[in-house]
């Protein structure tokens, strides 16, 4: 792989003098002895040890620093650490686009099971122990290959002694959030704990078409879980979790190309029903889905200059609950010590997700191109095994790991498409009016669109080619074929995975230590598509009680065909690393590793399946951990250098028979890309009483190639990975005369410009922003119960938290992060 200097290095030479001059000024700082940062524990190795002595890139946030940090939801960590971007799927939050170092594939680990994204946005992140953040592939030492990285979000266990810690809080929007969690020892030998949650808000951007405001939440959570210690040497945990989450995407149209085919034709046709310009019959069919007048970023545009859209409004009229996923998992953890060098680990676990996805792709009043309605049913079984130990004298630390997963994945989706309904019996409502389609061709009304509008009247002649709209076909006459409509079959996907993984590592001298490790991973896949048995009432209204009833069982339907994936077992990654401990306080390390994520068929309800080659990651790494001034300073730093080979890059396709680009998306291979970069994090504790943070994350991400047919400008960089980012914040407590505490935490968070999509025509630009956040909170001299109050994007900045780019139809569907907030509660725990 190619290494060269990358423009990190300037711009860290630019930025280096601020840091040189705090580590200086730690330096000398007169403070007591005591004023020392706390060991951070983490089990990026799948042992316990200090992060300090990790040769990893890896950032931990303990249970606590989360809260008070108010990052208590999957969404919250969007800027939490740099160069980590954790945003939602292109069509909605539903799914999750997690990239670290600009790169995709992060596993998501609960209690050392690997999860699916589905949800992660929704979670709530409470009772947790601490999350990690563990940066470039992991694949020797975790269960599931991981190119970019993984985040593990580890809960904490049940408690020795009764304990239990009641919140409650309030806040805008209706914000109502209550929590408990009780330790209860049933015996010496067998304790348990209870968390309980309910998470209710009133969304925050609405509708001034429907009454709905978006992006609101009713979430339920519950946990329990159960600690037996027979013995010395072994314990058993059973763990039971369970979320329930509703919510909605924040929907903003951003408008591409206010000039484009598709949204001309749409303003000719609405400019037509405005002047009676159709039959009686005609008009009455249409006006249920075109009930406007005009169409441009004055009419739909959220905060558009001197427009009918605010800020933090929309046109949009999706239900307010479109996103709902129902989570359980159940985790049986077994350890035993065989003897004092031995251990073994079982770790079993069966989570099932349903979930339903309501996707407004234009979020306005009308059905421009396709709304969908996506229920999706995922379970998963896996058994992991680790064998971990020493021998020499402890100079050498070994583990050996089994994953087994068996995973079951499902998906329908129903689709009505084009606002031009001409099947009047049917639910599908697909196809284009004749009357409409006339109309709009006619070239003494071609004009109407910009002279009306305002808009720049360059545009194609829909006369020239037949083709007009993007999307529309002369022959078809409707801006989606048939092939997409809302009788979409089941689409079906069972997976083994099966893979052997483990890391040596050795103390070559009190000094050096090299570590040694490899993963082979063998992947089994079929892909069914069913024609399903259930059925739309037809005839049903879409507006405004979309889609209609559904008669029948969603998931029955007899099996249409089924497609084995193609084998890619016998495949090894391995990982080198090297790290020198200078002093006690000071480690380098440098490590190379590669990741792998295996060839499958993605099932395409528009074109059928598709082929996905392998594709694979090689990562070189060097990085310090280090501690300054008495334990008072912390400097943690890394450099990465990464190659990227058969890149997967999602198009839309193209009909078959006409070559028109379709709606949707699907997979395609063959591009080829590198980035390199810089991680670093600070920490300083000049007193007892302050404690400062900051870190720093550089990229410099460029694609070669995205595959033969995809056009790419030359250095286009990676999406959802911004130049530059960093963390700011610091906490400061005052003790007060009767032995309470008030402390007072602040946060600053800053994101570069970063595009959303590889490909030049199909991406939109989010210009860098920063997000500040505080909480001042009390705490009785008791510690029975403490008092707060924050406040979040206190400057009320607006920025997309994940979007779909409509190339084929001039629109950007943003969705946004949440406006600013103000809050309030109550934290009691009793002994």
């Amino acid at each position: 792989m190619s290494i060269k200097e990358p423009f990190a290095f300037r711009r860290l030479a630019r930025h280096s003098t601020g840091t040189l001059a705090l580590g200086v000024l730690a330096a000398i700082y007169n403070v007591p002895a005591n004023a020392q940062l706390e060991e951070i524990v983490v089990s990026a190795r799948r042992v316990e040890e200090s992060l300090q002595d990790v040769p990893i890139s890896v950032v931990a946030y303990s249970g606590e620093e989360l809260e008070f940090r108010g990052l208590e939801r999957g969404e919250d960590l969007m800027n939490a650490v740099p160069n980590v971007v954790i945003a939602g799927g292109g069509l909605s939050q539903s799914s999750s686009d997690i990239t670290i170092r600009g790169m995709p594939n992060v596993g998501i680990y609960l209690d050392g099971v690997a999860q699916s994204s589905t949800g992660l946005l929704q979670q709530s992140l409470i009772e947790l122990e601490r999350m990690e953040i563990l940066r470039g592939p992991q694949g020797t030492t975790f269960g599931r290959n991981s190119n970019g990285g993984v985040i593990q979000l580890i809960s904490k266990r049940p408690g020795e002694e009764f304990g239990a810690r009641v919140k409650a809080e309030v806040g805008e929007f209706s914000r109502t959030d209550l929590s408990a969690s009780i330790d209860l020892p049933l015996s010496e030998t067998l304790l348990s704990k209870l968390t309980v949650g309910s998470f209710t808000q009133d969304g925050q951007v609405c509708s001034l078409t429907v009454p709905a405001c978006y992006g609101g939440k009713n979430d339920e959570l519950l946990r329990a879980d159960f600690l037996w210690t027979p013995s010395e040497n072994f314990d058993l945990r059973i763990a039971y979790d369970y979320q329930r989450t509703e919510s909605s995407d924040r929907k903003a149209v951003v408008f591409t190309n206010p000039n484009h085919q598709r949204i001309i034709g749409l303003n000719i046709a609405a400019y037509g029903l405005s002047q009676g310009a159709f039959s009686p019959e005609t008009t009455a069919l249409i006006q249920e889905f075109l009930p406007i007048t005009e169409y441009t970023p004055r009419t739909h545009e959220p905060g558009f200059p001197g427009g009918q859209v605010g800020k933090w409004q929309t046109k949009g009229d999706g239900p307010k609950d479109g996103i709902t996923t129902d989570f359980d998992q159940l985790t049986i953890t077994a350890s035993w010590d065989i003897n004092d060098s031995i251990t073994l680990e079982s770790i079993t676990a069966y989570w099932e997700k349903d979930g339903r996805n309501y996707r407004d792709i234009r979020g306005a009043e009308v059905i421009e191109a396709v709304e969908d309605d996506q229920y999706t049913r995922d379970n998963a079984f896996s058994q992991e095994f680790h064998l971990s130990g020493t021998a020499w004298e402890d100079r050498v630390t070994w583990l050996a790991g089994l994953w087994y997963q068996e995973y079951d994945d499902w998906g329908v989706n129903y689709r009505w498409a084009t606002p031009w309904a001409r099947n009047l019996t049917g639910p599908c409502r697909n196809g284009i009016i004749t009357e409409v389609r006339d109309y709009i061709r006619d070239p003494a009304n071609w004009d109407v669109g910009h002279t009306n509008y305002n808009l720049d009247p360059v545009w194609t002649d829909p006369s020239a080619g037949g083709n007009y709209g993007g999307n529309w076909s002369p022959t078809s006459g409707g801006v989606v074929p048939p092939s997409a409509n809302c009788d979409a079959d089941i689409l079906r996907e069972k997976s083994t995975d099966t893979a052997l993984f483990g890391e040596v590592n050795i103390a070559l001298n009190d000094q050096w230590n090299l570590g040694l490790g490899v993963r082979w991973s063998d992947r089994e896949a079929t892909d069914y598509r069913y024609d399903r048995d259930d059925v739309l009432v037809p005839g049903t209204a879409l507006k405004p009680d979309r889609p209609g009833p559904i008669v029948g069982d969603i998931w029955a339907g007899s099996e249409i065909s089924r497609t084995d994936e193609p084998d890619t077992s016998v495949w090894f990654t391995p990982k080198v690393s090297l790290d020198y401990q200078w002093t006690d306080d000071l480690m380098l390390f440098a490590s190379y590793s590669e990741g792998f994520t295996a060839a499958e068929i993605q099932q395409s309800a528009i074109i059928g399946a598709v082929e996905i080659d392998p594709e694979t990651v090689e990562t070189v790494e060097f990085g310090i951990h280090s501690d300054w001034a008495d334990g008072r300073l912390r400097f943690n730093a890394s450099i990465f250098f990464t190659d990227w080979v058969n890149i997967r890059t999602s198009v839309n396709p193209r009909d078959p028979g006409t070559g028109i680009a379709l709606p949707g998306t699907i997979t395609v291979t063959g591009g080829n890309a590198e980035a390199s970069g810089i991680d670093a994090e600070l920490t300083w504790r000049p007193n007892d009483d302050f404690l400062l943070n900051a870190a720093v994350g550089f990229l410099d991400t460029k694609y070669k190639s995205l595959g033969e047919g995809v056009p790419i400008a030359d250095g286009q960089r990676f999406p959802y990975a911004p130049d530059y980012s960093y963390n700011l914040g610091g906490t400061y407590t005052w003790d007060l005369p009767d032995g309470a505490s008030l402390s007072l935490r602040g946060d600053y968070r800053y994101m570069d410009d970063y595009v959303t999509h590889p490909r030049d025509t199909a991406q939109v630009l989010q210009q860098g922003f920063g997000i500040s956040s505080a909480r001042l909170t009390y705490e009785a001299s008791s510690g029975e119960w403490s008092a707060y109050i924050w406040g979040s994007n206190l400057g009320d900045v607006r920025y997309w938290n994940s979007g779909f780019v409509g190339a084929e139809g001039g629109l950007f569907l943003a969705q946004v992060g949440a406006p600013q907030e103000f809050g309030a509660g109550l934290t009691f725990t009793f002994d």
